[in-house]
């Protein structure tokens, strides 16, 4: 149980000095957000062992596409794909 609580106490932290934003992520929406873009990903047809390049400014969702590349898209659950077909890109 130990573990468990220290893993939901994780956070991200995200603070732009050029629009005064900040923004803190749970480990568990870190996740959820890595694993919608990884669905993105898989959806327009990138597979694992792809090159994938990265071309945004820092914000967080840079930091979600690189987590997202980084876990090889293999554990993208049905739920998420489900989820991003009523997204539009």
């Amino acid at each position: 149980m130990w573990k468990r609580e220290k893993a939901i106490n994780r956070r991200l932290f995200a603070n732009s000095p050029v629009t005064g934003q900040q923004k803190t992520y749970t480990y568990s929406q870190l996740l959820h957000e890595v694993e919608m873009v990884a669905g993105m990903l898989k959806q327009l047809g990138v597979n694992k062992g792809d090159r994938v390049i990265i071309y945004m400014p820092m914000i967080p969702e840079t930091a979600f596409a690189m987590l997202a590349c980084a876990r090889g898209l293999g554990d993208c659950s049905n739920w998420y794909l489900a989820d991003l077909q009523h997204m539009s890109f």
